[in-house]
């Protein structure tokens, strides 16, 4: 009964407490401190008047909006202390490479600089070339061939007829593009890995593309067949020769009858004539279908380019000189079109923002100007970089306008790890003196 009434009378004093408080507010925290009698730790005491709060804890609308500390020094520079590293913007400094389509992430690997997508489609059309050379070898009927020479006993030569197929399809890839090296083989090619430098133009995986190669093998089917059908005028030596036969049983079927009325009926005459007439159309009919078939290698080798550019978007393709910052998906893993895959980075060169006291300086008064960029480095000596002003922004903001300096990044080497680290980090803060004289 004492338990339950002394329970009692404390709840009753929480009550108490939240009337006199009204602006307090009890988490569960505060609730358990307050009723097991417990002291609660000191909250941390204010800043004195006039001190300047640390930077990495803002508390003040212009630490909030990112405002630098600016003041002169003795020969008129300059000095800007909290200057933020940043990436330049719109410059080709940062990208993303993101899927151009749905499907399987097929391999994520670093290709050779000078590697050439072409390579890939010349071994498929090779390995057609030699298909159908080796099936023309077989079909051949014997004692005849392509170049009329006669004789039972000559047959195609299979590696001949390959060779040919293939100068044939070289020829086609002529109007294709130029060919290239030939990459290596998918052991060879390192994984892709975060740091990573990487190339511009240089390829660094693909997503699958068999079903586009089995269709470019399609495409390049019905080019060459299309080239063969262009090539040949073998209808309209026939419909030549038909109309002639033709114009001739007329013309003499008409002379017999004019010499000997009669001898001819005018209805064999009529025919014949309509023959001649038939037979002369045929030949319009043949050199039109001959001009179609000239078009169609046009249309063959259009879906041939559409089919090798739709194979060329699959890869994956460096829009840059850079390293590989961060890899979003992985090897055999399913894609949209525009998911982000790849995030590549190019800290060669970099921009400090600052901001100056639009009440002390006029933004005319550093625009253009050369700048010293001093990094702090644990452990180490200071390390100052060079660089310009390129941009001052006309809009004054808490009393402060902000600059852009660019400035060209470092690497240094460390034995231990064998690798190279920037200097300058974006993110990170530094001392940027302008030089205004």
């Amino acid at each position: 009964m004492t338990t339950k009434i002394d329970w009692i009378a404390r709840a009753f004093a929480v009550c108490a407490l939240t009337t006199v408080l009204p602006g307090a507010s009890f988490a569960q925290d505060g609730y358990e401190n307050l009723v097991l009698e417990r002291s609660e730790a000191a909250a941390p005491a204010a800043p004195a008047t006039g001190a300047r709060p640390s930077a990495y804890a803002p508390t003040s609308r212009e630490q909030n909006l990112g405002i630098s500390d600016s003041s002169t020094a003795a020969d008129g520079s300059i000095v800007v202390r909290n200057a933020k590293v940043e990436i330049p913007k719109g410059e080709g400094y940062e990208a993303l490479i993101s899927a151009n389509g749905q499907g399987l992430l097929d391999e994520l690997r670093l290709y050779d600089d000078n590697y050439d997508l072409s390579e890939e489609l010349r071994a498929l059309s090779e390995h057609i070339a030699g298909e159908i050379a080796a099936e023309q070898s077989q079909t051949t009927p014997s004692g005849s061939n392509e170049t009329g020479s006669k004789g039972p006993e000559q047959n195609v030569d299979p590696e001949q007829a390959r060779r040919a197929a293939v100068e044939g399809v070289e020829k086609q890839f002529a109007l294709l593009g130029r060919l290239g090296v030939a990459e290596k083989t998918e052991s060879e090619r390192p994984k892709l890995q975060r740091g990573m430098l990487v190339k511009k133009g240089q390829y660094l995986g693909r997503l699958q593309d068999d079903e586009l190669k089995q269709e470019f093998v399609v495409a390049l089917q019905e080019l060459l067949v299309a080239r063969k059908e262009a090539d040949k005028t073998l209808e309209i030596d026939v419909a030549i020769a038909a109309a002639q036969v033709a114009k001739a049983s007329y013309q003499r079927a008409d002379t017999l009858n004019r010499s000997m009325p009669g001898s001819v009926s005018k209805e064999e005459i009529d025919e014949k004539y309509y023959d001649w007439i038939r037979a002369s159309k045929s030949i319009e009919k043949a050199r039109y279908d001959w001009e179609v078939n000239k078009e169609k290698v046009k249309v063959s080798l259009a879906r041939a380019n559409a089919t090798m550019v739709q194979i060329r978007n699959r890869k994956l393709r460096s829009p840059m000189d850079g390293f590989i910052d961060e890899i979003f998906q992985n090897e055999g893993q399913w894609v949209r079109e525009g998911d982000q895959i790849l995030r590549i980075l190019r800290l060669d060169k970099v921009q400090v923002t600052g901001t100056i006291d639009a009440e002390k300086y006029a933004p005319e008064d550093v625009d253009g100007k050369t700048v010293v960029v001093s990094v702090k480095r644990p452990g180490a000596e200071p390390v100052e970089l060079q660089g310009k002003i390129v941009y001052v922004r006309q809009i004054v903001e808490s009393g402060h306008y902000y600059f852009y300096a660019d400035v060209d990044n470092q690497m240094i080497h460390n034995d231990e790890t064998g690798k190279d680290y920037w200097i300058l980090n974006p993110g990170s803060l530094v001392t940027i003196t302008i030089k205004t004289n």
